[in-house]
């Protein structure tokens, strides 16, 4: 049960990873200018998540030029 739960967990993130292409780089500038603009408006967002938006948009780049 476990094996097909882990099976059909990896098939939906491929299948998310193949809608994403070519998109990833848009979604992650998305998500920081939304999270710039909350800051903004005085809601607390951790450095953190920025760090990791920031690797994840390297990666994306990344991903494209290959």
């Amino acid at each position: 049960m476990l094996e097909w739960v882990c099976l059909t967990a990896n098939l939906k993130l491929v299948k998310l990873l193949k809608h994403l292409k070519g998109n990833k780089t848009y979604l992650v500038a998305t998500t920081v200018f939304v999270l710039g603009g909350l800051e903004a408006l005085g809601f607390a967002i951790p450095k953190e998540l920025y760090v990791l938006l920031g690797s994840l948009g390297l990666y994306s780049l990344r991903d494209a030029i290959k």
